[in-house]
């Protein structure tokens, strides 16, 4: 599992820091060696969780010499394609990833 982490640093000061969001990425084990399908969960406040989503992206390529941004930045695409406005979609439904 990846877990993926933002935090806001007002000025600079740790002392200060809290967290934004986490985004949780787990491998479901059914990929091929050139894809991974994933469970996405996001955390969008750590006091509301009526803010969260979960959904799966298929076929994302996997990382091999990419780096790992390249990588989020597919599944930021993929996601772009279940949620393609900033409305809120409940356990959207399996989508293709970024090939």
């Amino acid at each position: 599992m990846l877990r993926v982490t933002i935090e806001l640093i007002p000025y600079g000061n740790e002392a200060r820091k809290y967290v934004l969001g986490v985004m949780h990425v787990s491998n479901n084990g059914t990929g091929t060696s050139l894809s991974g399908n994933y469970t996405v969960d996001e955390l969008h406040s750590v006091t509301d969780a009526a803010s969260d989503w979960r959904y799966k992206v298929q076929e994302v390529p996997r990382m091999s010499g990419l780096g790992i941004f390249r990588f989020l930045q597919d599944l930021f695409e993929a996601r772009s394609k279940i949620h393609p406005t900033i409305t809120q979609v409940p356990q959207p439904p399996l989508v293709k990833g970024v090939k």
